[in-house]
């Protein structure tokens, strides 16, 4: 424990405080030469930088002013309703995410649907199937979808040269299964003497075709992609016809 006393009589050392001092180097005014005049400041202040996009255009705002309280929208239980941000503080993908993008998808913008409130996509649609069944009607081939055909799905007959731990199986006596092709009918006789029909042709896996790992990993997503799309058709055909009741 400290004395107070001899705190008190101790001799305190000298406090110095520094300051610090900012040399501004300015130049002399003593030439003769007269100073041009600088260029006068705006009236109008520059707009930020973020409300601009990459072209230097002026970017589209929304039209909910900052503040406002955006109801009939909130799906948070217990939750109270958004309010609208200013538009600076929203990220720069959002401004772009309804523009048109014209690419080489089978979904595209420019796609009808049959069962859509707009008559413009429903007229769209008719041309589109008129149009596909002038081109099957060129063409005799029959033509299956692959999730509609009664076929086995391919399966992996030569190991993954990648994986570490392949099991190196002899070609000379491949996993084989007869499944039908994905392709036209061939004419070839049937079982019945003396009758002919068409029939899909057949193809050896294994002995006629080899199929890797990641081939028939493709098969199969091809065909889970296909029955999702026909999902999706049925649910907005059982949506619009719902409204027709009514």
């Amino acid at each position: 424990m400290l004395c107070t006393r001899c705190v008190r009589s101790s001799p305190r050392p000298p406090i110095f405080f520094l300051t610090s001092r900012s040399f501004v180097t300015t130049q002399s005014l003593r030439d003769g030469t007269p100073r041009p005049p600088g260029e006068p400041a705006p009236l109008e202040p520059t707009p930020p930088r973020s409300a601009l996009t990459a072209d230097g255009k002026p970017r589209t705002m929304s039209g909910t002013p900052a503040g406002t309280v955006l109801k009939n929208i909130n799906f948070l239980k217990n939750r109270l309703d958004p309010v609208a941000k200013d538009d600076m503080e929203y990220p720069d993908w959002l401004w772009s995410l309804l523009d048109k993008k014209s690419g080489g998808g089978g979904d595209s913008a420019a796609a009808g649907d049959a069962y859509s409130k707009s008559k413009k996509q429903r007229d769209l649609a008719k041309k589109q199937a008129e149009n596909v069944a002038r081109m099957e009607a060129r063409n005799k081939d029959v033509r299956i979808p692959p999730h509609k055909q009664s076929i086995d799905l391919p399966f992996a007959t030569v190991p993954d040269p990648t994986a570490p731990n392949s099991i190196i199986r002899s070609m000379a006596q491949p996993f084989t299964r007869v499944v039908s092709a994905i392709g036209a009918l061939a004419n070839r006789p049937s079982s019945v003497p003396g009758s002919r029909g068409l029939k899909p042709a057949t193809v050896e896996i294994g002995r006629d075709v080899h199929v890797t790992p990641l081939e028939a990993q493709s098969a199969r997503l091809e065909i889970r992609t296909a029955l999702r799309k026909e999902q999706r058709k049925g649910i907005l055909e059982k949506n619009f016809l719902s409204t027709l009741k009514g």
